[in-house]
Parts: structure tokens; C-alpha cells; sequence
């Protein structure tokens, strides 16, 4: 490993430590928009929201920021985040202000996301780590067939190539994205030939119904094929979760993480998204309050496994995965 990027994650890793003893909310997933310019089988973000301009602006997240210094890490999601026009501008405040920025996104706009990506590392502490993932549904046709934009997959690789191109290896962390459902079950092994043949790793998801998503037409017996995963030392971690594909008992949401939408209401998890918000976040002063949680929803949640929610876990409650592991 980059000698560099170990001190990176070793700085990040004795923050995260100081956070366990005393929960506070460290993560933040902020839907920039809800708006998407692909139009995927596994969901319809894109149908439901076409029409919805809401989004969260630059001011919103620097406030957010201001107001909650414990944040250590923040998610930028959406719909697309790249289609939120002040993408690049909230890309380098977090950058700036955070030492852990995430973003997944779809590639369609390498033209955005690229230089954005660029200047956010070039204004930001050397000690700060974005890492990116790029959806990869599997072969030409099938990530086609799955995301309906032609030559998407194109526009994927362009945008991953292009981001490799810019170096910052100490500090820029990629990979793909691959989401294993109904319609692309057995794609996985070609993109761990991608990933490999491009030095990259992989996150893992599985096709699940969310009212975030608005996708009811995901089979609700589906189950996830068994897979062999060699990209990392986590892979046996991965596999408790996505062999099993439920909610492992004592998940962090609403007490290290939780969602604001472009609306400006707070959720504790995406799965409380849109029926469930905890409060409106103007009216809290922009402050992150993880005391105005509806415990009894987090406790009686049905499950899910979903890496916004589960590498949280594994960041602030380790010793809740090896429990099951021993198991």
C-alpha cells in the first residue's frame, strides 16, 4: 500500500476510535438531488422525482458543516449528485472541511465529474481521502440493458479512466460499484476483472425494495447467489452480510449516521426515507440531533444490507460484525 495513503487511513482510523466510546452522529449522507439521468431497472428515483428541483445547495452543506464539527465523514448521494448544480462547489467544502468524503455515482458525466473531482484534491488537506465509486452493472449490454442509456458503460469507463489518470493515490481511493439483483445475477465476475485489470477494489450491493427508491417492482424473494470475493481482506466480513442479505443486529444508523434529503428533513437510514423524518433541519438550526430518532423505528427495522448503512458499523461498532462471524 502508498506509504502515504496508510498514514491517511491510520490518521482516520484513530479519529473513528475516539468517537466510539461516546455515539454522536459522525456520518452524514447528504441527497444532493433526487433528480438521476439514468433510468435503472432496480429503481425509479428517476420516474418519481423527474420534476422535483429541490436540491441542497452549497450554503446548506456549508452550514451543516458549521454546525456539526463532530462530522468526520460525509456521503454525497442522491438520485445523481453530479446533476446538483452546485456539485462542485459542495464537493470541495466537504473535501475541505472533512477528512472522509464519499461519493458514489453513476459515470454518465465524466466532463463534471472529473475536473471537480480534480479541484476538490488539489484545495483540500493532503491528509483528506475522497473515495469514489463508479456503478458497474456488469458487461456493455447488460449495464446498458440495466441503467436504459445507451453506451452508458462507456461513459462509466471514461469517467473511471479519467479519474485513475489524475493520480492522488494517497489520498483518491476507487472502485467500482456493482449491485447484484434479478437482472444481472452473474455479472460479478466480469467486474472483478475489471476492477482488477484497473487496480481497483469493489462495493457490493444487493436489488432490494425501498420506498426511496420506488422500485415495487423488485421480486421480494430474491437471494443473492453465492460469489467468491477476493478484492480485499474484508471480503469475509462482505460475505456475512451478502450471503445473508438481513440486517445485522446492532447497525449505527440514527446513532453514528443519518440521511438529510434535498427538502432539508432528516431520517436516521434511507429506509425511513420519505415516510419517516425525524425533524426538519432549518427549524434544528442545522444541527444533527440523533436524540430526536424514533428508537422504536431503528429497533423494529425489518433488516436490509446496504454499505452506507453497513461500513458505518464496521468503522464505529466492529465488534457487532465479529460477533456474528464467530457464529
Amino acid at each position: 500500500m502508498n506509504i502515504k495513503r496508510w498514514r491517511n487511513l491510520s490518521s482516520l482510523a484513530g479519529d473513528a476510535l475516539k468517537k466510539i466510546p461516546d455515539a454522536q452522529i459522525a456520518k452524514v449522507n447528504l441527497v444532493l438531488t433526487m433528480r438521476c439521468n439514468h433510468k435503472c431497472l432496480s429503481c425509479s428515483i428517476w420516474k418519481s422525482n423527474e420534476n422535483k428541483k429541490e436540491e441542497l445547495s452549497c450554503s446548506d452543506v456549508s452550514r451543516i458543516l458549521e454546525k456539526n464539527p463532530q462530522l468526520m465523514w460525509v456521503s454525497l448521494t442522491g438520485g445523481e449528485p453530479s446533476l446538483a448544480r452546485e456539485f462542485p462547489e459542495i464537493l470541495i467544502k466537504c473535501l475541505q472541511s472533512v477528512k472522509l468524503v464519499n461519493i458514489i455515482t453513476n459515470g454518465e458525466r465524466p466532463d463534471i465529474i472529473i475536473p471537480s473531482v480534480k479541484r476538490a484534491l488539489e484545495s483540500s488537506p493532503g491528509n483528506h481521502i475522497l473515495i469514489l465509486h463508479v456503478t458497474l452493472f456488469g458487461k456493455p449490454a447488460i449495464h446498458d440493458k440495466m441503467t436504459g442509456i445507451p453506451h452508458s458503460y462507456d461513459k462509466a469507463i471514461e469517467t473511471m479512466n479519467g479519474l485513475k489518470r489524475l493520480g492522488y493515490e494517497h489520498r483518491l481511493i476507487l472502485g467500482f460499484e456493482h449491485m447484484i439483483g434479478q437482472n444481472n445475477p452473474f455479472e460479478y465476475q466480469f467486474v472483478q476483472y475489471q476492477a482488477n485489470r484497473l487496480n481497483i477494489g469493489i462495493t457490493y450491493t444487493l436489488e432490494q425494495h425501498a420506498d426511496y427508491y420506488n422500485n415495487n417492482a423488485v421480486k421480494p424473494d430474491f437471494k443473492m447467489p453465492k460469489i467468491s470475493m477476493t478484492m480485499n481482506p474484508f471480503d469475509q466480513i462482505k460475505n456475512t452480510f451478502l450471503l445473508n442479505s438481513v440486517r445485522k443486529a446492532g447497525c449505527v444508523a440514527g446513532e453514528y449516521s443519518c440521511w438529510v434529503t434535498p427538502n432539508k428533513m432528516v431520517y436516521p437510514c434511507f429506509f425511513s426515507i420519505p415516510n419517516k423524518p425525524a425533524y426538519n433541519l432549518e427549524i434544528n438550526d442545522y444541527i444533527l440531533d440523533k436524540e430526536q430518532f424514533d428508537k422504536t423505528w431503528i429497533k423494529n427495522c425489518k433488516g436490509c444490507w446496504t454499505p452506507c448503512e453497513s461500513y458505518t458499523m464496521l468503522v464505529f461498532r466492529p465488534w457487532r460484525i465479529i460477533r456474528k462471524l464467530r457464529v
